[in-house]
């Protein structure tokens, strides 16, 4: 199945997300609307615990399953690199708890303590080990990425710059600001931006890297069987599905 087709509904979810939350920074601002309940909250980039997070936590799970079913169909067919496909799946699944529990925010405490730092680009030290993290998982998964073709390659790696971007950049320029820049609502414009921003690039990133998954997946002739009851979802080689994807099983 071509990625065009779901990756454009996402696409579509990510853009009303990103609309929904500047209009209600703009009723908060104007017509003194609080973001902080209500709907509005359910739409709040810089919340936790609402639609959004549950939103950027389905991107990583969506990634998860096909890096997963990629993994599968590697194993089966001997093509090559089955582990670190499934060690993806496994950072993505990780990732996809994380966003919607916050884990990282346990480190940010103990960290700043340590490293007695308030203000600044590690004002948010949890990004510290999340930095070491993505240097040990780019050494490991870089064999697996010089295996692939040129455009998937580019796109996938375009993909984790642009939520790496977000995520961990922008959130380090958010830390210069975010205990200075306040104002009676909260925070400032200024550090709004960044915020949403951040938070933009990040499913955008999301997005980017379900559809370079998608690709990699359809070109290895991976099928995404959906089932229902007892069924799961499983990849196989193409030649052992039918031509229907995916396919729902009562």
């Amino acid at each position: 199945m071509s990625p065009v087709r779901p990756t454009l509904w996402l696409w579509r979810a990510a853009a009303l997300v990103v609309v929904l939350h500047v209009l209600g920074i703009a009723a908060e601002r104007l017509l003194d609307v609080p973001r902080a309940t209500g709907v509005l909250r359910q739409f709040d980039l810089n919340a936790e615990g609402n639609a959004t997070a549950w939103f950027g936590s389905f991107l990583l799970l969506a990634a998860a399953v096909v890096a997963g079913a990629v993994a599968v169909t590697a194993r089966s067919d001997g093509s090559g690199h089955a582990r670190r496909w499934t060690v993806l799946a496994v950072l993505m699944l990780v990732m996809s708890v994380d966003e919607t529990a916050q884990l990282h925010d346990l480190a940010t405490g103990p960290l700043r303590r340590a490293l007695d730092t308030e203000l600044g680009l590690f004002h948010f030290a949890w990004v510290l080990p999340a930095l070491l993290v993505l240097l040990l998982a780019g050494l490991y998964l870089a064999p697996l990425v010089r295996t692939l073709e040129l455009r998937e390659r580019t796109r996938l790696l375009r993909a984790a710059a642009v939520y790496v971007t977000g995520a961990v950049v922008l959130e380090m320029a958010g830390g210069l600001v975010v205990d200075v820049d306040v104002d009676v609502n909260g925070y400032t414009l200024p550090y709004l931006s960044i915020v949403t921003l951040e938070e933009t690039l990040e499913m955008v990133g999301a997005v980017m890297l379900v559809g370079a998954l998608l690709q990699v997946a359809g070109r290895r002739g991976t099928r995404l069987v959906v089932g229902l009851g007892s069924d799961v979802v499983t990849a196989r080689p193409a030649s052992d599905v039918g031509p229907t994807v995916p396919r729902v099983v009562p």
